[in-house]
């Protein structure tokens, strides 16, 4: 019996330590990986964690941010305002059977009397930059506060310009367009997804009010081309590069709050002190942390990828996370839903060169497509010339959209439950 406990404990012991050794190896393994993946990161000229991004603040002078928000003013005062004497869809886009808003005295005068507002989106769609003022040391918890007074500005630009634009004076409604995209711009360096997002909400709540604009108000060549230059400088590939990579610093900072014991038990992510206490948890927390960077670094290359080409990676990636059982748990908890995200950014650049085409054959009574440089009559989707139906009025512009099917130029019929159009595009203004 002696014997037996004997032998039980040495057996227990070898078994720990064997236990031990293959969990050190494991640790070394994969803690080895994610140094080399962060080594790649900062090669490549790209911030590793979100606290990094603390180094890139420029003066407030440049900065957009500070010209919107420095002195305390309500930036939303005339948004709030408007919506207090307008319908709340009225700054939805243009459909066949839309009426042409009236000019309305009461929406003029609100107009008039927040002249000081729009003057200072003005002056700040001429700055240098954008770059929010937040905690990046934060990490997850940094709050974007910002964001509602930023669809506040939005709603504020579309809501003049369709004012102007119905009173008669074309000119000043696609003026007020052009300043609300180079504001929409300048947010295109922000290192935030969410702030991306709610930037493309923004620029096509802007095109629909130039839409407007076009079809009921006659805006001078030389504001065409203003807005047209404005349309150009446009980059919503820039953009969601810049939203991933800055998304990714955030879920690398929390990695390692998370492996220090520093995470705040406030946030929505669910850990335990396994993942950093033990050397088992650690070597899993490494290995969630390399398949975390992988699939985010494969997502920022797909960013400029055609449609058709990321679709099938994108499902597998969404496969391979989803039949990885126990594993990768704080991967599917921090991982954003890149794919569709990155889908909106090219029903963005749709729309962006639909615009263009629409503002190049303001007037005319014929559309020569072919004479429309390359870069922007290809639809993002389907990599070929954009499309083109007659109607009685002119021509509706369009691209295939998500299903990758002409289904007649359907800019206004939405598909499934997403909520979304069958085909993106713009109707031509009709001629003058």
């Amino acid at each position: 019996m002696k014997r037996l406990v004997t032998w039980t404990a040495i057996l227990v012991v070898i078994l720990f330590g064997t236990g031990y050794l293959i969990s050190l190896y494991l640790l070394h393994s994969a803690r080895g990986t994610v140094t080399t993946m962060h080594e790649q990161i900062t090669d490549s000229g790209d911030k590793l964690y979100l606290s990094d991004y603390a180094d890139d603040l420029i003066a407030d002078e440049d900065n957009a941010f500070h010209q919107l928000f420095d002195d305390g003013s309500n930036v939303s005062a005339f948004d709030e305002a408007y919506f207090a004497l307008a319908p709340p869809d009225s700054l939805q886009g243009w459909t066949p059977d839309a009426k042409p808003a009236l000019p309305d005295a009461a929406l003029e005068k609100l107009v008039a009397d927040h002249q000081s507002l729009f003057d200072r989106f003005e002056k700040a769609s001429r700055c240098k930059s954008y770059w929010a003022d937040i905690d990046y040391s934060l990490g997850l918890s940094a709050p974007l506060a910002y964001l509602p007074q930023l669809r506040s500005i939005s709603r504020s630009i579309a809501a003049k310009a369709r004012i102007m634009a119905a009173s008669g004076d074309g000119d000043e409604a696609l003026r007020t367009c052009s300043t609300g995209l180079r504001i929409h711009r300048l947010l295109e360096s922000e290192p935030n997804l969410v702030t991306q997002l709610a930037n493309m909400a923004g620029e096509q709540m802007i095109l629909n009010a130039a839409h407007f604009t076009l079809m009921n108000s006659n805006p001078s060549e030389s504001v065409r081309a203003e807005f047209d230059q404005a349309l150009s400088q446009l980059d919503v590939n820039r953009a969601m590069l810049n939203g991933l990579k800055g998304e990714r610093a955030m879920s690398l900072m929390t990695f390692a709050q998370i492996r220090n014991g520093e995470f705040d038990p406030g946030n929505e992510i669910p850990t335990s002190g396994f993942m950093g206490g033990t050397t088992l948890g650690s070597a899993y927390l490494y290995n969630d942390e390399a398949t975390y960077i992988r699939m985010m670094n494969t997502q920022i290359e797909m960013v400029t990828k055609p449609f058709a080409e990321r679709d099938p990676i994108l499902d597998g990636m969404e496969a391979e996370l989803s039949d990885s059982g126990f594993r990768n748990t704080v991967t599917k908890l921090l991982f954003p839903s890149i794919r569709r995200t990155i889908d909106a950014k090219d029903d963005m650049e749709t729309n962006i060169r639909c615009m263009r085409i629409v503002v190049t054959a303001y007037g005319q009574s014929s559309l020569d497509l072919e004479s429309v440089p390359a870069a922007v009559r290809i639809d993002p989707y389907s990599q070929q010339d954009f499309l083109v139906k007659p109607t009685d009025t002119g021509w509706i512009i369009y691209g295939v959209g998500r299903n990758l099917m002409d289904d007649g130029g359907k800019i206004y019929e939405v598909q499934g439950s997403n909520g979304l159009p069958t085909d993106i595009g713009f109707p031509s203004a009709p001629p003058k």
